[in-house]
C-alpha cells in the first residue's frame, strides 16, 4: 500500500515537472512572466541586504567597502546574463543610486569607486554614473574628474546636478575662474531632460522646453493644449488657441520641469470676439501642486519649482468669460543660482 501510494506521488511529481517544463518551452509569455518575477524578487533581496552596510545606526557601523564588493557581485551576476545592460539593470541602477545618496565624505566614494567605473562601463551615457565617477576620483585625478563632468553636461546640458559637483571641486581647487564658465553655462543651458524610471511624466521627461494649458471649467473629456517654445531669461508671451471658443474662469498650467527653476508670470490677457482683456497676475486665486509661491513688491508673482515633479499652476478668476478664442501668458523661465556671488559674482541669469 506504502509503495503504491510512493509510485503515485512520484508520477504526480513527474508530471509536474514535464507540464512546466513544456509550458515553459512552448509559452513565451510565461517564461517571461517567470523571469520577471524572479529578477523583481532578487532585486529586493540585493536592496534589502545593503541596508546594514549604509545606514548606520546602534547595530550596525557603515561600511561603504562591504557595500561596494556587493554592488560589484551584483553586477558581476548581472554579466552572466547579458555582456551589456541585462533585465537587473534597473535593480542595478538603483541599489547604486540608494548607496549613494547615503555617501558623505571623500573616503566613502573613494570605496565606491569600481562600482561607479563598472556602470561607466556598462552604459558610457549614464549621466549620473559620470558625476558620481568624477566625485570618487576628484582628490587624485582632478583632470580626469572634470572630463567626466563635461562629458555628463554632454549627455544632459541642462541637468544640474553635473554642474555642482564641477563648482564643488573647483571650490576646493579655488578656481573661480573655471566656477564662473560652470556658472554662466548652466544658466543658460536648456536642452535635455530627465526620463524617469517609473514613467508618469507629462511630456515623456523633465526639461524646460514645454508645457501645456488647461480651461477651466474642465469638461469631461479635458483638452491640453501644449508650448514647446518656452525660452529661458525672456519675458515673452505664450500664446494658447482653443480648438473652439469657450467659457472659461481660469486656466491649468502643465510642466515638467527640472528642478531649481523660477517662473515669473506678469499677466493673462483674454481674447474673445476681437476684443483683449489683460488682468493682472494678483487677480487671480493661484494654488499649485508642488511649487512655492513668491509675490514681489510689484504684485507679480513667482513659482519657486524644487522637486522636478510634475507640476500643475492653477489659476482662477471671480468672473466667468465668454467666446473666449485666444489667452496669453506673460512668463519668464530663470535657473536659479547654485551658488553666490562670492563664487560666480558674474553669473549672468
Amino acid at each position: 500500500m506504502i509503495n503504491k501510494i510512493a509510485k503515485y506521488i512520484v508520477l504526480f511529481i513527474m508530471l509536474v515537472i514535464v507540464i512546466t517544463t513544456a509550458s515553459l518551452t512552448f509559452s513565451a509569455d510565461l517564461r517571461r512572466y517567470i523571469f520577471f518575477r524572479v529578477i523583481v524578487v532578487h532585486d529586493f533581496y540585493q536592496l534589502k541586504s545593503l541596508v546594514k552596510y549604509v545606514e548606520g545606526g546602534r547595530r550596525h557601523v557603515k561600511d561603504f567597502s562591504a557595500a561596494s564588493d556587493k554592488l560589484l557581485k551584483y553586477i558581476e551576476i548581472s554579466k552572466l546574463l547579458s555582456d551589456g545592460k541585462s533585465g537587473m539593470w534597473n535593480g542595478i541602477y538603483n541599489a547604486v543610486d540608494y548607496v549613494t545618496l547615503r555617501a558623505t565624505t571623500q573616503k566613502e566614494f573613494n570605496q565606491l569607486e569600481k562600482v561607479f567605473l563598472s556602470l561607466v562601463e556598462l552604459d558610457p551615457n549614464l549621466y549620473k554614473a559620470r558625476i558620481w565617477l568624477a566625485r570618487a576620483i576628484s582628490d587624485t585625478d582632478y583632470k580626469g574628474s572634470l572630463a567626466h563632468i563635461e562629458k555628463a553636461i554632454e549627455i544632459l546640458p541642462a541637468g544640474e546636478d553635473a554642474y555642482r559637483e564641477a563648482i564643488r571641486i573647483l571650490q576646493d581647487k579655488n578656481d573661480t575662474k573655471l566656477a564662473q564658465k560652470f556658472c554662466d553655462k548652466y544658466l543658460k543651458a536648456q536642452l535635455g531632460g530627465y526620463m524617469p524610471l517609473d514613467g508618469g511624466n507629462f511630456f515623456g521627461a523633465s526639461g524646460i522646453r514645454k508645457m501645456a494649458v488647461e480651461f477651466i471649467p474642465e469638461n469631461k473629456d479635458p483638452t491640453f493644449y501644449p508650448n514647446s517654445g518656452i525660452q529661458l531669461n525672456k519675458f515673452q508671451n505664450y500664446e494658447f488657441i482653443p480648438s473652439y471658443p469657450l467659457t472659461m474662469n481660469g486656466i491649468n498650467v502643465y510642466l515638467s520641469s527640472l528642478p531649481g527653476i523660477r517662473v515669473y508670470i506678469k499677466e493673462i490677457a483674454i481674447y474673445s470676439s476681437g476684443k483683449m482683456l489683460v488682468i493682472p497676475i494678483q487677480n487671480f486665486t493661484i494654488t499649485s501642486k508642488f511649487a512655492y509661491i513668491e509675490e514681489d513688491n510689484d504684485n507679480n508673482l513667482s513659482f519657486i519649482m524644487a522637486n522636478g515633479k510634475n507640476e500643475v499652476l492653477r489659476f482662477r478668476h471671480e468672473k466667468t468669460f465668454k467666446s473666449v478664442d485666444k489667452i496669453t501668458i506673460g512668463m519668464n523661465f530663470t535657473k536659479m543660482k547654485l551658488v553666490n556671488n562670492l563664487l560666480c559674482e558674474d553669473a549672468k541669469e
